[in-house]
């Protein structure tokens, strides 16, 4: 039995490992994923998303060959049935998407979250396909808010069942996928001052506070300060019911919910908030992400992630370099303890996200970077694979509060270096030094700053070292997917500096894990 799996990234799996042999056949892959959606559908349409750009009879020919090759590849002849519409062999092949949907059609709320790892085809894209990429988007919301509809009833069910400890893990949850939903906020403070726990009501409340005013510059709702500030009253009986708070952005987010059929939660809408009208004309942009796509946009802008897995129409071609790309390795522990792991991935992903924000420069995601680390790999392989010009890679030794942090930067077709540069400074110098890496690099491949350049690159996230240190501890635990540890030190990351905005995004994201 193969195993397609679509939501939080794509592959297709047997018995718990993928098939990378297949990968080069984009379309086909892509083909699986709208049959697993739609269940069947006709070769015209299939054609018309997937091959748009070609004409008729070489659209057939294409579709032809993609059949072909994934039940010859899979060796399962009947993996597709059907002749004028196509549809998966559910003997052979079944999807996370197929069962999530199956199970909300059910009412099986809780089934159907254990599916749901992330959003659907996260990172996917199929070069030349515009019908299938705005199909893709589509369906990327529409499961979405499934997903939030599914643990909302979830929440309300533990709270009618009085589990209200339950129910503050349901809404922990979606709250994570959205961080920045007031009403959602009010129902989880709520939730975790009845089940006892009313340090981590007003714990969330500053959160909250932080978010908004960090990204969104405005306010938070009155009905969360109000909660608040009754709950520091020593004498304040446990609230019981969540005020009713207006939502955000009511189209894009989760709505009023009351039960139908088998326990189906069901959309209601409700107004939007003043507040977000006030501050529509200032942010626009950024409040429009937050609306249409909600904490996956929003934690991958605040933690500096890029990562999307560009399909081609036929087989992949080696990527082109561009001359103002690099791609930043992990650097290298040289402390004598070799405990400073956490410190040296820390500072390739903090440079990748400063990077990635210089116009005109392309930049690798970590993703692809980190595939890398510990291998040692020849530059020149770097670059070929990773399609870029130049390659960033460093090492790190610590001992105590001293650094000393090297830096080189090579041309991934000659090998030679470009630029390098050793730091020797406090460990309170950090920001400092990544901005001096970021501006050297920015001058050897001779990219234009844009007006304002001479502020620093790097404004420091947080003035507290040890919020900085643990925070990034955090992260590496996060990435090696040792979910209660990250927890642990983004927690006392947020605690140490209760402004510090990244901390509380990555803790947010590690909650909804």
């Amino acid at each position: 039995m193969y195993w397609l799996r679509t939501f939080g990234g794509f592959a297709i799996e047997r018995d718990g490992a993928p098939l990378d042999e297949i990968g080069a056949h984009r379309k086909g892959l892509g083909l699986l994923a709208v049959l697993a959606v739609e269940g069947s559908m006709g070769r015209d349409r299939l054609m018309a998303l997937l091959w748009s750009e070609s004409d008729t009879e070489r659209a057939k020919g294409s579709l032809k060959q993609a059949v072909y090759m994934l039940r010859r590849q899979l060796d399962i002849p009947d993996l597709l049935l059907g002749t004028t519409e196509l549809r998966l062999n559910p003997e052979h092949i079944q999807s996370d998407v197929h069962l999530f949907s199956r199970a909300m059609e059910e009412g099986d709320l809780a089934t159907a979250v254990r599916y749901y790892t992330g959003p659907f085809l996260d990172g996917v894209y199929l070069e030349r396909t515009p019908e299938f990429e705005r199909w893709v988007e589509a369906q990327r919301l529409d499961l979405a808010q499934q997903y939030a509809r599914a643990l909302e009833g979830l929440a309300r069910a533990a709270e009618a069942q009085g589990d209200h400890a339950a129910a503050a893990g349901w809404w922990r949850r979606l709250q994570g996928t959205d961080p920045l939903n007031s009403r959602v906020a009010v129902s989880l403070m709520t939730a975790l001052d009845t089940s006892g726990d009313r340090a981590a009501a007003l714990q969330h409340a500053q959160i909250h506070e932080t978010l908004l005013r960090e990204e969104l510059g405005i306010a938070p709702d009155p009905a969360v300060a109000t909660l608040a500030e009754r709950l520091r009253s020593p004498s304040a009986p446990p609230q019981h019911k969540a005020p009713t708070v207006p939502d955000l952005d009511s189209t894009a987010r989760v709505g009023e919910f009351e039960s139908r059929g088998g326990g189906m939660p069901v959309q209601r809408s409700a107004p939007a908030s003043g507040v977000l009208q006030h501050s529509w004309t200032r942010r626009p942009v950024l409040l429009m992400l937050v609306a249409l796509l909600g904490l996956g946009v929003v934690i991958a802008v605040l933690l500096g992630t890029r990562n999307r897995i560009f399909f081609d129409s036929a087989q992949a071609p080696v990527p082109v370099p561009v001359s103002r790309s690099i791609a930043v390795l992990p650097f290298l522990d040289m402390s004598p303890q070799g405990d400073q792991e956490y410190f040296s991935d820390g500072m390739a992903e903090e440079l990748i996200s400063h990077l990635s924000k210089v116009e005109g420069l392309q930049v690798a995601a970590r993703t692809s970077a980190f595939q890398f680390k510990g291998r040692n790999p020849d530059i020149r392989e770097v670059g070929a694979k990773l399609g870029v010009a130049t390659v960033l890679e460093g090492s790190v030794r610590r001992s105590g509060d001293r650094l000393r942090i090297t830096a080189q930067l090579v041309d991934a077709q000659s090998g030679y270096h470009l630029w390098s540069q050793s730091y020797e400074r406090q460990m309170s110098d950090v920001f400092a030094i990544q901005d001096e890496i970021s501006r050297a690099i920015v001058e050897a491949l001779q990219v234009r700053l844009a007006a304002g350049a001479a502020a620093p690159l790097v404004a420091p996230p947080t003035q507290d070292i040890e919020a900085y240190e643990q925070y990034l501890k955090g992260l590496l635990f996060f990435n090696r997917h040792q979910i209660p540890r990250a927890i642990e030190h983004l927690g006392e990351a947020a605690r140490r500096d209760p402004q510090f905005a990244r901390a509380y995004a990555a803790l947010a994201e590690a909650y909804t894990v």
